[in-house]
């Protein structure tokens, strides 16, 4: 199995406070460089992808992506003997892309630094949404109660399978490849009662920081081992 980290130099947006150009490049030299660190996210991230995944079986390849800050991170002073030190305070997301039954899966781990020289890391959802984790939990609160909705006959509780970003929101609802900063669409699916059901999302920003969610009726993609057809992405929930 080959493991690297794929870090491509791309702007990627922080809260008012984490973008720093010293602590982000610390960021950067600690993710690639730190053998320990990237020996735990790999192995914490199968973890997760047996989990997240089940039945998948053999992982075939495992590739870190870029950090992503999500606060101020506060790095050991120089002196520290480990010459790329993990944070001691703050929080940031590791995604890493695994490739496995013949298709390529993202595991998401929010990792938090702690004063001992720890990282804690516990699973996000799966796929490339891009709710940060503040909005995940009432996200997908939303999207479960869409689902349920497909088989009013199924008492079994929905289990999130994957997310996928579908596009901006452009103006007048209308769908847009660059962010306009007026939200995004995306597709949840999950398991539910041995269906797979997908619902589409869009999250919009108000004018006091929030984002408002809101489903569409979610829409049954495979039954009973049928092949899954694709939802076409449609304008606005």
């Amino acid at each position: 199995m080959r493991i690297a980290i794929a870090l491509v130099m791309i702007f990627f947006a922080l809260p008012a406070g984490a973008q720093d150009t010293a602590q982000t490049q610390a960021l950067l030299q600690f993710a690639a460089n730190n053998a320990r660190f990237d020996k735990t996210v790999s192995d914490r991230a199968r973890t997760v992808f047996n989990r997240q995944f089940p039945g998948c079986g053999k992982i075939d390849r495992l590739v870190r992506q870029l950090p992503q800050a999500l606060s101020p991170l506060t790095f050991p002073p120089a002196a520290n003997t480990d010459k790329f030190p993990a944070p001691m305070q703050g929080l940031w997301i590791e995604h890493i892309k695994i490739r496995a039954c013949s298709r390529v899966q993202q595991v998401n781990l929010l990792a938090a630094g702690k004063a001992d020289g720890e990282v804690v890391m516990l699973p996000l959802l799966p796929g490339d949404t891009r709710a940060d984790p503040a909005i995940q939990r009432e996200s997908e609160r939303i999207a479960s109660a869409a689902v349920v909705k497909s088989d009013s006959d199924c008492s079994d509780a929905p289990v999130i399978a994957n997310t996928r970003f579908l596009s901006f929101k452009g103006t007048n609802e209308t769908l847009s490849q660059t962010d306009t900063g007026q939200g995004w669409f995306e597709e949840w699916e999950y398991r539910f009662c041995q269906k797979m059901v997908t619902t589409q999302l869009a999250f919009t920003p108000n004018t006091e920081g929030a984002v408002q969610v809101k489903a569409r009726p979610a829409v049954i993609t495979t039954d009973s081992g049928a092949k899954a057809a694709r939802v076409a992405p449609r304008s606005s929930p």
